[in-house]
């Protein structure tokens, strides 16, 4: 039987109704590519999607979750926290990354700065969270390589593609890396949300729509005059 890897845990709840991180990763995958096909970068967010918590197949942070069945756990920000973004980040770079593909880099700006923001590649002062100093923790991803699913594992660029086919300015890409970046974080925050706070979540969806809003704007503007 196939030891049970979480996302996410439930306070005072059993493991059999965590979030199941397969699940998690799937569904963030698929939701930051419905954000990023509008804008012709879908495949490339459902990677993120797919590769931005492989960190949390560690022992080290499986094992937090269960001993303390700690909701917050995938902040990794907060002290004590178990570093789960830089190992998407590495696989990224190994499997896109080569020659002149710029895919793994992107992939790996986004996925280390899920939680924290886009890293920087260096420091002025001292290494910090620079990306270029996280991407040497080569023995993070190996150690996983045999616990992480092949199904998760085998990536491939044949399908990622740039904006409509197209070349993007230099002064461009900048901006594309923060779009595609914030829909992984929207995907992976609402995603965590409908997990552990479902009625929240619901509550997302009750929005009227701009058309409706406006009709409601236009009928009390009329009121006024």
């Amino acid at each position: 039987m196939t030891h049970p890897y979480y996302a996410h845990s439930l306070e005072g709840k059993p493991p059999s109704e965590w979030q199941p991180l397969e699940e998690h990763l799937r569904n963030v995958a698929e939701l930051a590519y419905c954000f990023a096909e509008s804008f012709g970068a879908g495949d490339l967010a459902f990677l993120a999607g797919l590769l931005h918590d492989l960190g949390k197949y560690q022992k080290a942070f499986q094992q937090r979750l269960i001993t303390e069945n700690d909701l917050e756990a995938h902040n990794e920000n907060l002290p004590g926290k178990v570093d789960h973004s830089t190992v998407g980040a590495l696989h990224a770079m190994r499997e896109l990354g080569k020659g002149n593909n710029p895919f793994g880099l992107v992939l790996a700006y986004l996925i280390a700065g899920h939680h924290a923001g886009l890293p920087d590649w260096i420091h002025e002062i001292g290494s910090g969270g620079a990306l270029s100093s996280r991407l040497e923790k080569r023995d993070l991803l190996e150690r996983l390589h045999e616990v992480i699913p092949q199904r998760l594992r085998n990536i491939s660029e044949s399908r990622i593609g740039l904006p409509g086919n197209k070349p993007l300015r230099e002064e461009h890409l900048h901006l594309w890396v923060r779009m595609l970046f914030s829909c992984l974080v929207d995907a992976d925050f609402l995603d965590t949300e409908a997990f552990i706070e479902p009625e929240k979540a619901i509550e997302r969806g009750a929005y009227a729509d701009l058309k409706e809003l406006k009709s409601r704007f236009d009928a009390w503007m009329t009121k006024k005059a």
